[in-house]
């Protein structure tokens, strides 16, 4: 008899240890998947936490130089650091694209070319003279140069492209 006692309470046992288990893991997959939905937000609330402790000494003494206006010191010390950040990015992007545009320019009217490389290219130590005979080809003839390294040059662009992108994402980022 003390045998269907033991065996009922394994049976109720295994139940709640199973039904546990299910709400346990449930309760997993409900955090992960609520970290998965704010892990975008993570570094630059981070990065905004940071700059908040960082700044709040200039905050307090700037409030009380300003008559203790705090809402005209959060707008001054958040102007001042917007241009900081995007200052240099608007003075990048019109450099950037006046010198693609030039480019661009010159590739139409087929006046672009490459000077010859420089002799002592040549001697230097283990690259110099793969680095030579490419530059060599290149302002010969530019058209075959590209076409002989057409799918490393994907490559790098494809590259520098992600790195751009990357680049201007983390700037939105840390301006949010």
């Amino acid at each position: 008899m003390t045998n269907d006692t033991s065996s009922v309470s394994t049976d109720e046992f295994t139940r709640k240890a199973v039904e546990s288990a299910i709400k346990i893991g449930l309760i997993f997959l409900l955090v992960s998947w609520c970290f998965q939905i704010a892990s975008p937000f993570i570094n630059p609330l981070a990065w905004g936490i940071i700059i908040a402790v960082a700044l709040y000494p200039v905050h307090q003494s700037l409030s009380a130089i300003l008559g203790d206006r705090e809402k005209l010191s959060a707008v001054l010390i958040t102007t001042v650091l917007l241009l900081i950040i995007l200052g240099p990015c608007v003075f990048l992007a019109g450099i950037l694209t006046e010198n693609i545009q030039e480019l661009v320019h010159k590739f139409q009217q087929e006046g672009f070319s490459i000077p010859a490389p420089p002799e002592n290219v040549a001697a230097w130590p283990l690259i110099g003279r793969p680095i030579f005979n490419f530059w060599q080809l290149a302002a010969t003839n530019l058209a075959d140069s590209v076409k002989q390294f057409a799918p490393q040059l994907k490559l790098v662009s494809k590259w520098l492209i992600a790195s751009g992108a990357s680049t201007v994402l983390a700037i939105l980022q840390l301006i949010v």
